[in-house]
This record gives structure tokens, C-alpha cells and sequence, in this order.
């Protein structure tokens, strides 16, 4: 149950600020924007060039653009917030299909209310039925609809430090992504948001109507963590920096943003920057420099073969599908929480490599995986690989 998970995890990183925006695809312009978050707490904006979707058996080997193989989704979200957390609902399917759960969907959310013992309450519509969740998921509902049952995702994360209409925007930016919609501002998202009126009068609720495209390669299963239900149901949003105790540094060094809301074990040499934006955490490895070796904690969306391709890309060009097949198929399999993750490795040069990535890619949703990531030079990647590994292992979101 996410009561029991991640209480302070991403967009949705992110899924906040657990995550901003911090990726929304312009798949129409070829590119992918990813937010990440400075030492002050401000979103950057990076850029990067996404490769065409690769052939398959079904193109009879032809190369075709990801948007021209995107197939039409309708999404159903919701956050609703509740005291430092907001609740995301999300059901993503055939347009025609999950426009028929609009209105059980509004029904839905405007049943929803925290009982004493914090636990969420709801009424479920006729027909629907409800599972306990697993992994980020507190619970998934399945609504029937044209003989299609359409999974509703349920997760429970941390509002991030900010107005509640920019952590709204950031998140409905996240799933606008997901569909292949560009980024809008929270005027005029406002303009079809629907309000949840509750018990906060100055944080209301809202529920959303997107329709879009939706890449079939960004869905990803994970088979310790079988989410359903469309994009990051929800890819993880972004959190805040929520003070969690239990997190052990090996070092003196003070935390330079808030304390993480994740708990885990820092290793000796490194330095805990806590929380900041949409990171949930950010550490620096090893001596000082300019910029620092760094490892970062974010939520984001995609599946292993597309962030691995993106990130090698970050250090070198012309990136072939040889060179990202050969560093899945060495990646280390490590398990966080009982989930299956991968740990690959990436330097800029085989030969003299100067920079290097280390990346663990945790799946915790149909389409939305935690990142943790280590960029930075590759000498000191090397001589920390081992202690990043256990980094990796000792990260707990309960």
C-alpha cells in the first residue's frame, strides 16, 4: 500500500517539485524535455533529440517516426490534495471507452475524503471493482467499459514545497507528455480543469479530460511491480522534500536542500544536499569540482531502452541501437524494495573515457520508473560503482 511506501516520493516525479514537469515529450518537434531541478530549487530545462522509433517485425523493418506509431489515448486524471499529500487517480484507454467513465470518474472523486485513521474513502460506481495496490500503488480500480475493463491507478505523494497551481501545472504537464501534448501554464489548463471542492478551500481538487497520442514504446512492465493503467498511473508526480527520519550519512555534512523524503544510506565520502525542486535527492560524490561528481534521485517516465539511449547521449553523439543493447545487456540487476532494477554504466569514450553515467532504473509504475543517477567524471564512476550499487539497494520510500 502506498500508505506503507514512498510517503514523500515521482510527476506525478515527478512522479511535484515527487516529484515538475520534469519531462514532458514534444514527440511532434522530435524532442524531449526534461526538467531538472537546480541547487535553488528552479526547474532547468534541457533539451535532447529523441530517436525515431526502430523498426519491428510488424513495419516489415521499416524505420518510422514515434508519433506516426503513436496510438489515440483518452486519460481521466485527478489530485486531490490532502493535508501535505495529494492523491492521483488516473485511467488511460480508448478514447471512445474511457470518455463513457467521465461521469462515474467525477463521481468518484467527489466521494473521496480522509477517514480518521488517514486512510483514503471513496465510493465506488456500480460495476467498478477495487484491488489492493503494490509497489508506489495504493490501490487499483477497474471500471467496464464497451466490454474493456480500464485500470484507475491510486497513488499517494507529497505536495512539494510552492503554490498548489504550480504543483497542478507540473503534473498535468507530466501526463499532457504522456499523450504527446505540449506543455501549457496552469491558465490555461484552468480553463478545462474540473475543481473537487473539499475541506482545503484554498487548495482544491481537480479532475482532467486529455486526449492525445500515446507512444507505445514508453509502456513498460516490470514483473515486481505490474501497474496498469496508463502512463505513470501515475508516473510518479513530484514530490517535496517531506523531513523522513531513518536516513543514515556516513559524513558530517549537512543536507544543503530539505531532508529527503526517501530513506537511505549515505556512503562514506559522499555529501547529502537533501531535497530540492523535483529532485528528491541530490548528493555530491567524492572531491570537490566544478561541476560536481553529483548523484540525483528523480521520477520519470520512459522505458530503459529510451533513458539509456537519452543519456548516452549526453555524453556522446551518434548514439547506435549496438552501443545501447551492449549496456543493457551489462547492466546489473539489483533488487530495491523487492522490485527488479538495473544498473547500467555509460562513459563517453570506450577507449579514454573522461565522463561517465551510472544509472539505476527502478520501475515503479506501467510507465514510470524512480532514476538514479550518477553523472560526473569517469574515474571517479569507476572507484564508486560498487558503493553506488549499494546506494541504490539501501533506498526505501516506506
Amino acid at each position: 500500500m502506498i500508505t506503507s511506501r514512498l510517503n514523500a516520493l515521482l510527476g506525478a516525479t515527478s512522479l511535484c517539485q515527487i516529484a515538475t514537469s520534469f519531462w514532458t515529450r514534444l514527440w511532434p518537434l522530435g524532442i524531449l524535455v526534461v526538467c531538472t531541478s537546480c541547487f535553488n530549487g528552479e526547474p532547468e530545462i534541457r533539451s535532447y533529440e529523441v530517436a525515431k522509433a526502430r523498426a519491428s517485425a510488424s513495419t516489415g523493418g521499416a524505420t518510422q517516426d514515434a508519433t506516426t506509431a503513436a496510438e489515440p489515448r483518452r486519460m481521466l486524471g485527478a489530485i486531490l490534495p490532502a493535508g501535505r499529500d495529494a492523491w492521483f487517480f488516473k485511467a488511460v484507454g480508448k478514447p471512445e471507452a474511457v470518455q463513457k467513465l467521465a461521469e462515474p470518474f467525477e463521481a468518484l472523486m467527489k466521494s473521496f475524503k480522509m477517514a480518521d485513521n488517514g486512510e483514503p474513502q471513496w465510493q465506488l460506481p456500480a460495476s467498478w471493482r477495487q484491488e489492493a495496490g503494490s509497489g508506489m500503488r495504493f490501490a487499483t480500480l477497474f471500471a467496464q467499459s464497451d466490454g474493456e475493463e480500464i485500470p484507475v491507478s491510486v497513488i499517494k505523494l507529497p505536495i512539494f514545497e510552492g503554490t498548489w497551481e504550480a504543483y497542478c501545472e507540473s503534473n498535468v504537464n507530466r501526463w499532457r507528455g504522456e499523450l504527446s501534448l505540449p506543455n501549457q501554464s496552469w491558465q490555461e489548463i484552468a480553463a478545462y480543469a474540473k475543481a473537487i471542492p473539499g475541506s482545503d478551500a484554498a487548495r482544491p481538487g481537480y479532475w482532467f479530460n486529455l486526449e492525445g497520442k500515446q507512444d507505445p514504446s514508453r509502456t513498460m512492465r516490470s514483473p515486481s511491480a505490474p501497474f496498469a493503467g496508463g502512463a505513470s498511473a501515475p508516473t510518479p508526480p513530484f514530490a517535496s522534500g517531506a523531513p523522513v527520519a531513518g536516513n543514515t550519512p556516513a559524513s558530517s555534512a549537512q543536507a544543503e536542500g530539505k531532508p529527503s523524503p526517501l530513506k537511505y544510506k549515505v556512503p562514506e565520502g559522499w555529501k547529502d544536499r537533501g531535497a530540492s525542486g523535483m529532485r528528491l535527492l541530490t548528493l555530491w560524490v567524492g572531491d570537490a569540482t566544478d561541476p560536481p561528481n553529483e548523484v540525483t534521485i528523480i521520477p520519470a517516465s520512459g522505458d530503459l531502452e529510451s533513458n539509456v539511449r537519452r543519456w548516452q547521449e549526453q555524453l556522446s553523439p551518434n548514439v547506435d541501437d549496438s552501443t545501447v543493447k551492449s549496456a543493457i545487456e551489462k547492466a546489473t540487476k539489483v533488487q530495491v524494495e523487492g522490485i527488479d532494477a538495473s544498473v547500467v554504466q555509460l562513459v563517453d569514450s570506450p577507449d579514454q573515457p573522461k565522463q561517465s553515467i551510472l544509472a539505476a532504473v527502478i520501475p515503479m509504475d506501467a510507465q514510470s520508473s524512480l532514476f538514479i543517477k550518477y553523472k560526473g567524471d569517469a574515474k571517479t564512476a569507476d572507484a564508486e560503482r560498487q558503493r553506488f550499487i549499494e546506494f541504490v539497494e539501501s533506498v526505501r520510500w516506506k
